[in-house]
Protein backbone atom coordinates (compact mmCIF):
# COMPACT_ATOMS: atom_id res chain seq x y z
CA UNK A 1 0.00 0.00 0.00
CA UNK A 2 1.43 3.21 -1.35
CA UNK A 3 1.14 6.22 1.19
CA UNK A 4 0.56 9.92 -0.25
CA UNK A 5 2.51 12.56 0.61
CA UNK A 6 0.29 15.58 1.37
CA UNK A 7 1.90 19.06 0.69
CA UNK A 8 0.79 22.29 2.55
CA UNK A 9 1.64 25.29 1.29
CA UNK A 10 2.11 28.04 3.82
CA UNK A 11 2.29 31.72 3.12
CA UNK A 12 5.65 33.85 4.79
CA UNK A 13 4.84 35.75 7.17
CA UNK A 14 6.44 38.91 6.85
CA UNK A 15 8.17 40.79 9.91
CA UNK A 16 9.37 43.43 11.01
CA UNK A 17 12.83 42.56 10.41
CA UNK A 18 12.49 40.36 7.06
CA UNK A 19 13.47 42.85 4.45
CA UNK A 20 13.64 39.60 1.57
CA UNK A 21 9.76 40.85 1.46
CA UNK A 22 8.86 43.58 -0.31
CA UNK A 23 6.58 46.58 1.75
CA UNK A 24 3.41 46.58 1.19
CA UNK A 25 2.35 48.97 -1.75
CA UNK A 26 0.56 50.93 0.62
CA UNK A 27 2.88 51.79 2.69
CA UNK A 28 5.29 52.78 -0.65
CA UNK A 29 2.61 54.66 -2.15
CA UNK A 30 2.71 56.57 1.74
CA UNK A 31 6.16 56.85 1.42
CA UNK A 32 6.66 58.62 -1.72
CA UNK A 33 3.27 60.75 -0.88
CA UNK A 34 5.18 61.91 2.09
CA UNK A 35 8.45 62.81 -0.08
CA UNK A 36 6.34 64.18 -2.84
CA UNK A 37 5.10 67.11 0.18
CA UNK A 38 8.86 68.50 0.68
CA UNK A 39 8.15 69.00 4.47
CA UNK A 40 10.73 70.97 6.12
CA UNK A 41 12.98 69.29 9.68
CA UNK A 42 10.44 70.82 12.19
CA UNK A 43 7.47 69.09 10.04
CA UNK A 44 9.33 66.09 9.47
CA UNK A 45 9.65 65.81 13.13
CA UNK A 46 6.23 66.17 13.99
CA UNK A 47 5.16 63.66 11.79
CA UNK A 48 7.36 61.65 12.77
CA UNK A 49 6.17 62.04 16.70
CA UNK A 50 2.86 61.68 15.51
CA UNK A 51 3.01 58.16 13.82
CA UNK A 52 5.02 56.92 16.62
CA UNK A 53 2.26 57.81 19.35
CA UNK A 54 -0.22 56.35 16.45
CA UNK A 55 1.34 53.42 16.56
CA UNK A 56 1.44 52.70 20.24
CA UNK A 57 -2.12 53.26 19.90
CA UNK A 58 -3.33 50.92 17.94
CA UNK A 59 -1.14 48.26 19.18
CA UNK A 60 -2.79 49.39 22.19
CA UNK A 61 -6.21 48.60 20.63
CA UNK A 62 -4.93 45.01 19.09
CA UNK A 63 -3.22 44.31 22.19
CA UNK A 64 -6.62 44.91 24.24
CA UNK A 65 -8.27 41.17 25.32
CA UNK A 66 -11.60 43.48 26.67
CA UNK A 67 -12.01 44.54 22.82
CA UNK A 68 -14.18 42.55 20.93
CA UNK A 69 -13.33 42.84 16.94
CA UNK A 70 -16.10 45.21 16.03
CA UNK A 71 -14.68 47.37 18.76
CA UNK A 72 -11.26 47.01 17.79
CA UNK A 73 -12.12 48.38 14.44
CA UNK A 74 -14.51 51.20 15.85
CA UNK A 75 -11.62 52.48 17.82
CA UNK A 76 -9.05 51.77 14.94
CA UNK A 77 -10.87 53.87 12.62
CA UNK A 78 -11.37 56.18 14.68
CA UNK A 79 -7.88 56.67 15.76
CA UNK A 80 -7.07 56.92 11.83
CA UNK A 81 -9.70 59.68 11.10
CA UNK A 82 -7.68 61.67 14.55
CA UNK A 83 -4.17 60.74 12.93
CA UNK A 84 -5.67 62.81 9.18
CA UNK A 85 -6.86 65.48 11.28
CA UNK A 86 -3.92 66.29 13.28
CA UNK A 87 -1.37 65.70 10.22
CA UNK A 88 -3.54 68.25 8.03
CA UNK A 89 -2.72 70.72 11.23
CA UNK A 90 0.89 70.06 10.36
CA UNK A 91 1.04 71.00 6.76
CA UNK A 92 0.88 74.38 4.98
CA UNK A 93 -2.36 75.22 2.72
CA UNK A 94 -0.11 74.09 -0.66
CA UNK A 95 0.90 71.27 1.11
CA UNK A 96 -2.85 70.03 1.56
CA UNK A 97 -3.77 70.60 -1.63
CA UNK A 98 -1.17 68.15 -2.85
CA UNK A 99 -2.07 66.27 -0.88
CA UNK A 100 -5.22 65.57 -1.80
CA UNK A 101 -4.73 65.52 -5.15
CA UNK A 102 -2.12 62.96 -4.78
CA UNK A 103 -4.48 60.77 -3.31
CA UNK A 104 -7.54 61.56 -5.84
CA UNK A 105 -4.90 60.52 -8.65
CA UNK A 106 -4.33 57.47 -6.40
CA UNK A 107 -7.86 56.85 -6.42
CA UNK A 108 -8.66 57.23 -9.73
CA UNK A 109 -6.01 54.90 -10.84
CA UNK A 110 -7.15 51.82 -8.35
Amino acid sequence: MAASAQVQRVSPKRNATDSSMPAKPNKMKAAKAMKDLDLNKVQKGKLKALKQEQKAAKDAIDNDATLTTQQKEEKTKALRKQFLTNMQEILTPEQKRNLMESRKKQADTE
